[in-house]
C-alpha cells in the first residue's frame, strides 16, 4: 500500500486480515462472509513512520470499507462490551454476545453521526409512497419533490405529521418482514431468507427547508448531492436489504445499535463531536446522544463550518483531528 501523510506523520498503511469462525446457519451475503465457516474482514493498519505508537483506533461501520474515510465510531460496541446482554438478534436466531469476550475500548468517540441507522432512515424515509412495490403511486401532499407537492418553509404541524407517516411507512415495512419471516418458519423448508428493495429513502424536509434544525448546511443538498436525486437512486439509504437485516438495522422498534440507548451503558471517557455545516447529520442527532451519556468524562466539541465528510476542506479535517488528539492526550 502506498505511504501518505496524516496529522503531520509520514503513515504507513499495512493491509490486514481478520478471520474467525462462523456458526450461522445460512449466509447472507455474498463471498467470503460465512460461506465457508469462516468470517474474513479486510482492513488496514495504519501506522506511524519513524515514530513511536502505543495507541490503537478502531473503525468499524456494518456496510461500508472505511479504510479512507474520515473518522467513525461504534458506541453499540462498546455498550456491548462493557455490559453484555444480547443473545438473539431481533429476528430471534441465537448470537450469545454475552459469550463473546469483546474487549471494551479505552475511550469512545462519537463524530459527526447520527444515533443509528434506524432513526435516521425513519426521518429520511419518503411517507408519499402508498405502495412499496409501487413507487410511482404517492400521495403528493407528502412529496417533497412534486410539483405540486409541499414547499419550504413546512410549518410545525405538517412537519409533525410528516414524521408521523414516515414511521408508520416504517412499521408498515416492519410487519411485512416478519409476516414473511413467520411463514418462512412454518413452511419448513430450506428457504429461511428472502431479499427487497425499498423506494424512496431520502426525503427530508430538513434538506429543502434550512429553518429547520438550522445549521451551516447549504439548503437543497445533502451529503450525497441532490437530495431527489438520490431518494430514487440505487445508491440510496436501506435500498436493499432482506427480512433479517431490516429488523437488525433498519426497524427503529428492533434494531438494538441506538446510540442514544447505547451511550446510557457505557463508562469510558466520551467524545462528542458536531461539524456545523454537516449535510447529512441533524443537529438534533449529536445533541441527544451527549445528553444521554452517562459517563463522568464526556466533551462536546464543534466544528466550525465542517461538512459530513469534510471534502475539501482540509482545515476542517486538521482542526478535528488535532481536537481528538488533544482530548486523548489529556486522558492517556
Amino acid at each position: 500500500m502506498p505511504d501518505s501523510t496524516a496529522g503531520g506523520f509520514e503513515v504507513k498503511r499495512i493491509q490486514v486480515i481478520v478471520s474467525f469462525r462462523e456458526t450461522a446457519a445460512f449466509t447472507e451475503t455474498y463471498g467470503f462472509t460465512g460461506s465457508q465457516g469462516t468470517v474474513f474482514l479486510e482492513g488496514q493498519r495504519i501506522i506511524p513512520r519513524n515514530h513511536a505508537s502505543d495507541t490503537v483506533f478502531i473503525f468499524m461501520h456494518p456496510a461500508s470499507t472505511l479504510n479512507l474515510m474520515p473518522l467513525p465510531l461504534a458506541t453499540f460496541y462498546q455498550s456491548q462490551a462493557e455490559n453484555p446482554s444480547i443473545t438473539h438478534t431481533p429476528a430471534g436466531d441465537a448470537y450469545d454476545l454475552t459469550r463473546a469476550d469483546l474487549p471494551p475500548a479505552d475511550a469512545c468517540m462519537f463524530i459527526a453521526a447520527h444515533t443509528g441507522r434506524a432513526q435516521i432512515l425513519s426521518e429520511w424515509i419518503d411517507p408519499s409512497v402508498i405502495d412499496e412495490a409501487d413507487p410511482d403511486t404517492r400521495d403528493t401532499a407528502f412529496d417533497l419533490y412534486a410539483e405540486e407537492g409541499p414547499k419550504p418553509p413546512y410549518s410545525a404541524d405538517f412537519v409533525a405529521e410528516f414524521r408521523a407517516r414516515q414511521l408508520s411507512r416504517m412499521r408498515r415495512i416492519t410487519e411485512t418482514v416478519q409476516d414473511q419471516l413467520e411463514r418462512l418458519a412454518r413452511s419448513g423448508g430450506a428457504e429461511v431468507e428472502r431479499p427487497f428493495i425499498v423506494h424512496r429513502t431520502l426525503a427530508d424536509p430538513r434538506f429543502l427547508d434550512p429553518s429547520l434544525e438550522p445549521n451551516d448546511r447549504q439548503p437543497g443538498r445533502c451529503y450525497l448531492g441532490n437530495p431527489e436525486t438520490v431518494n430514487t437512486g440505487p445508491v440510496g439509504l436501506a435500498r436493499f436489504s432482506t427480512l433479517r437485516a431490516w429488523l437488525s438495522q433498519w426497524s427503529p422498534d428492533h434494531s438494538r445499535a441506538d446510540a442514544e440507548d447505547c451511550v446510557a451503558r457505557i463508562s469510558c471517557p466520551f467524545l462528542v463531536i458536531e461539524n456545523t455545516a454537516d449535510d447529512a447529520v441533524p443537529t438534533s442527532h449529536p445533541e441527544c446522544v451527549f445528553k444521554s451519556a452517562t459517563t463522568s468524562d464526556k466533551t462536546f466539541l464543534r466544528i466550525e463550518k465542517a461538512t459530513h465528510y469534510y471534502r475539501e476542506q482540509p482545515k476542517q479535517q486538521a482542526e478535528v483531528v488535532g481536537a481528538i488528539g488533544s482530548w486523548l492526550e489529556e486522558r492517556f
